[in-house]
């Protein structure tokens, strides 16, 4: 780039946001990491 400016990139970041904001969460709540935080606090409520 020869002569950025401040909006070089907003429509890059816009692009990853609303793909985050559209695929992160869903794969987010079918991870593996989400089932055993959810498992884990169902035996915290069993204590």
């Amino acid at each position: 780039m020869v002569h950025p400016t401040v909006h070089t990139f907003d429509e890059a970041q816009r692009q990853i946001y609303t793909l985050m904001q559209r695929d992160s969460y869903p794969r987010f709540i079918a991870s593996a990491l989400y089932k055993k935080i959810l498992d884990s606090y169902g035996q915290m409520e069993e204590l």
